[in-house]
């Protein structure tokens, strides 16, 4: 199994040469008249469709407080439905949903590795063994089907 650093420091420089890449495209886009003249369009198009919007949002106030409420619902319940599934993970237990249409859902759990703010962590000549910081487990709300 390779070391958790070089597989970081690899991927660093593939995003590295992504970013540098996406930059050239960009420059090149900039420079194309065509690309500006559609760009502008869009633009204006997008300006319109915003008024549309706001034009029916104001016509339906009740409506759209209503949406508002029910964003929070489901954030909460997909919050509660996340605590669930990883407290019955972390108890051995089994986890699937079983849906009106008999579709079993399974959870997926993705691990994120997020920079410690503060000092940076001088390079030493070897690795010691002292415990590194835990890496944020998120479980992912896209059950695989």
């Amino acid at each position: 199994m390779q070391n958790l650093n070089e597989i970081h420091k690899t991927l660093e420089t593939k995003r590295r040469e992504m970013r540098e890449l996406n930059k050239m495209f960009r420059d090149e886009l900039r420079n194309s008249s065509e690309y500006q003249t559609v760009t502008d369009e869009l633009q204006t198009l997008r300006e319109k469709k915003k008024s549309i919007e706001n034009a029916v949002r104001a016509s339906s106030q009740a409506a759209l407080a209503n949406l508002d409420l029910l964003k929070l619902d489901v954030k909460s319940y997909t919050e509660m439905l996340s605590d669930v599934a990883l407290n019955k993970y972390a108890a051995n237990e089994n986890i699937e949903i079983i849906d009106e249409n008999n579709a079993k859902w399974l959870p997926t759990f993705t691990v994120k590795f997020k920079k410690e703010d503060g000092e940076p962590v001088k390079a030493a000549a070897k690795e010691t063994s002292a415990a590194p910081a835990s890496p944020i487990i998120a479980f992912n709300e896209g059950f695989a089907t």
